[in-house]
């Protein structure tokens, strides 16, 4: 009887410990290429952002001027990482085509149609990323006025969630910086991705 007291005992403290640490930990969901933009929706299979160098995942703590703010850091920085994906999946095509043209080959209808939309997908994109400065000052300050506010909001019940909250914001912060400082050399690799694109229709 003492043995299978102290069995459910160890049971009840191991379910207990193991609902605090769900408790205490904020919730991620992986970025689509479509929260980026609509037009993008066809990545979304492929998910630029699922693993590696690559992966972003959007925190989930329950109240939506936190949940907004982690979105839209989430947005930001795929909006760099996902023209970074495709300037270099264009410059692969692009090496293929100047092949094929050198060689005296026609491009195929096809072809043709594929060099339009990485083109258009390429302006879309840039227009996109030329707003991330901008737009991550502003994130920035939103994300320091609510960790300034993180302790009296997660208070009470929520308090359990605070570490999670101010980790979060804290690492959001580092990585709009960073996003922020790629811009520059994003912008000017598509401009020079751009170009060769527009040779290979022209040229």
């Amino acid at each position: 009887m003492r043995c299978l007291c102290m069995l459910l005992t160890s049971l009840m403290l191991s379910a207990s410990c193991s609902t605090l640490s769900a408790m205490t930990k904020t919730q991620e969901v992986l970025l689509k290429p479509s929260q980026v933009s609509a037009e993008f929706r066809d990545l979304d299979r492929k998910n630029a952002f699922a693993s590696g160098a690559n992966r972003i995942a959007i925190k989930k703590v329950g109240l939506p001027s936190y949940d907004r703010f982690f979105i839209n850091a989430a947005v930001l920085k795929g909006t760099v990482v996902l023209t970074d994906v495709v300037l270099k999946e264009t410059d692969t095509l692009v090496t293929t085509m100047k092949l094929q043209k050198s060689a005296g080959d026609a491009f195929s209808p096809a072809q043709l149609k594929r060099i339009e939309q990485a083109q258009q997908r390429l302006t879309s994109l840039t227009a996109m990323v030329a707003k991330v400065p901008d737009k991550g000052s502003k994130l920035l300050a939103d994300g320091e006025a609510l960790q300034n506010g993180a302790v009296k909001t997660f208070s009470g019940d929520n308090a359990i969630k605070l570490p999670g909250v101010v980790e979060g914001l804290s690492q959001a912060a580092a990585e709009l910086k960073d996003a922020g400082a790629r811009v520059p050399g994003v912008l000017s690799h598509a401009k020079r991705t751009s170009g060769a694109l527009t040779a290979l229709m022209t040229g």
